[in-house]
C-alpha cells in the first residue's frame, strides 16, 4: 500500500534554489540604479531590503532541513552560516557597502552645497568695444 502525503506536510525548498534566489535578491540589492528620484531614500531602501532578505534567510536556516541549521548558534552567527551555505557575502560586508554608498550621496550632495554658495567674486562681460589690433 503506498503512502499517501499528508497536506500538512510542507514541502522545503530545496538549497541551490535557495541559493538562487539569494543571490538574486541581493543582486537586485546592491545593484539597483541610482536615479534622480531614488537619491534621497536609495541607502534606506537598501538597507530595509537587505533586512528583510536576512529575515527570510534567518527564517529558512532555522525551518529548512535542506539548509541543516545549527540552532544552537547566536543569531548573529546563524546570519553567517545561512551566507556562507548559499554562497553569500558576509552580511557585514554587504552592510559596509550599503553605508559607502551612503556616504558617497552625502559626499556629493555637501560638495554641491558649497559649489552653489559661490565664491562671492563678480565677473563681468567683456566691454563691448572691439581692441584695435595693432
Amino acid at each position: 500500500m503506498s503512502e499517501i502525503p499528508s497536506l500538512f506536510e510542507q514541502p522545503y525548498t530545496p538549497l541551490e534554489t535557495l541559493r538562487e534566489s539569494a543571490q538574486t535578491r541581493l543582486h537586485t540589492i546592491l545593484h539597483a540604479p541610482l536615479t534622480v528620484e531614488n537619491i534621497e531614500t536609495f541607502a534606506d531602501e537598501a538597507l530595509n531590503q537587505t533586512i528583510d532578505l536576512v529575515k527570510d534567510l534567518i527564517y529558512e536556516y532555522q525551518t529548512n532541513p535542506n539548509l541543516e541549521g545549527d540552532l544552537s548558534l547566536d543569531p548573529q552567527l546563524q546570519e553567517d552560516a545561512v551566507c556562507e551555505k548559499l554562497s553569500l557575502p558576509n552580511i557585514q560586508d554587504i552592510l559596509q557597502r550599503i553605508i559607502e554608498v551612503r556616504n558617497n550621496i552625502e559626499s556629493i550632495k555637501q560638495y554641491l552645497e558649497e559649489s552653489k554658495e559661490g565664491s562671492g567674486t563678480i565677473i563681468t562681460p567683456p566691454d563691448g568695444l572691439e581692441q584695435p589690433i595693432g
